[in-house]
């Protein structure tokens, strides 16, 4: 198959101005001649990996066509640019159908269109407080629970950074996709193992979850005798590895799945045979409620770190410092494993909340002390 740049008189095209009626008659057939063509590849017979590349070269056009269209739009004065909004419709009209009919070939690390990142964070916002309200109602265990929200609490919070990735955004979407099916029950069982098989099939290797999934069985085995230990270990080997885990997905593509990340820490556990006790220290502390996530709290604290702001140069006692004095907007008590979990480990959404945080204290230092 050869690799040819389909949308260049389509950019052509585009790149003709004044942009008026004829000119946008044009350009959406072009583009349906584009659609054609790109169906038509399918039926080639190639192997996977040339279509992919296929694909994947044509998505980077039409992501910098797009780009570069949403650039010159002045949103401030969107009547002188009726047509330009037009052919920007067309632009990401075929996008859609590029992820409808290509989605197997789709470069996942590839970025999503600046002009479509706007109802992305809405709706990605919307799911996240719809499905904060709906687990208030679910029976769960509260560990699960307060992680999930946590969760979703840094999807809410976070204003999403403006460069997002396709894999990303489509994991986001099928994971609330699956979610909502999940506990979307009106009686009151207990939806903790439904909850934690659809997490596991989502292939969710988010940190907190591997840590807490982790702890519950350190919970669930701890008061057993060594015999009792092991067979009740051996067990949740068995529990761990008969769960189905999509391999075509992930939460965070940077590390293993989460069977294999679970599953790992249980083979070495097992094999040491030593029982990690909880942190069972008397709170005996006032702890001061913070408006932050645990892993917020936990990004900022290492931010600082790293900065040299602490002469103390000591993690582990600063971490155990900020469990001791400090609550998160979720939990009333915060595990030093949970915090140290989440020092090295973060992701996007709680970067980009903090991130909006220092801004806005950059805003309102120059407000205090830089007026203009």
């Amino acid at each position: 198959m050869i690799i040819n740049d389909e949308l260049k008189t389509l950019r052509l095209l585009i790149a003709e101005s004044p942009v008026g009626p004829d000119l946008l008659r044009k350009i959406s057939e072009e583009v349906e001649r584009i659609k054609r063509v790109w169906l038509s590849r399918l039926g080639d017979q190639a192997k996977d990996h040339i279509i992919k590349r296929y694909t994947s070269y044509q998505q980077r056009l039409l992501l910098e066509l797009s780009d570069g269209l949403y650039r010159t739009v002045d949103t401030a004065n969107l009547q002188e640019h009726e047509y330009e909004l037009a052919v920007l419709d067309v632009l990401l009209a075929l996008g859609h159908f590029q992820i409808h009919h290509f989605s197997r070939y789709m470069d996942e690390q590839g970025k999503i269109p600046d002009a479509m990142t706007a109802k992305i964070r809405a709706k990605l916002s919307d799911d996240a407080d719809r499905m904060s309200a709906a687990l208030q109602q679910v029976e769960l265990e509260p560990g699960l629970k307060t992680l999930l929200l946590d969760f979703l609490g840094t999807l809410i919070s976070s204003t999403l950074s403006k460069k997002m990735i396709y894999g990303h955004v489509e994991y986001l979407y099928q994971w609330f996709e699956m979610m909502e099916v999940t506990i979307g029950f009106n009686d009151d069982r207990d939806l903790t193992y439904s909850i934690i098989e659809a997490l596991f099939q989502l292939n969710f290797n988010y940190g907190v979850f591997c840590y807490w999934y982790e702890q519950r069985i350190v919970q669930n085995t701890v008061q057993a005798d060594k015999a009792g230990r092991h067979a009740a270990l051996q067990q949740q080997s068995l529990i761990i590895h008969s769960l189905p885990v999509r391999r075509d997905m992930r939460y965070d593509p940077s590390l293993a799945s989460v069977d294999e990340l679970i599953g790992n820490w249980l083979e070495q556990f097992k094999r040491t045979d030593t029982i990690s006790k909880n942190d069972d220290e008397p709170d005996r502390y006032i702890k001061t409620e913070l408006k932050l996530t645990v892993a917020q709290l936990a990004l900022l604290l290492r931010l600082l770190y790293e900065e040299d702001v602490f002469a103390v140069k000591n993690i582990a006692s600063l971490l155990k410092f900020f469990t001791r004095h400090f609550r998160s907007k979720y939990q009333e008590r915060i595990s030093y494993g949970s915090m140290n979990k989440l020092y090295y480990a973060t992701d996007q959404f709680t970067a980009a909340a903090i991130k909006d945080l220092l801004q806005r204290m950059i805003d309102r230092l120059n407000k205090m002390f830089f007026p203009n």
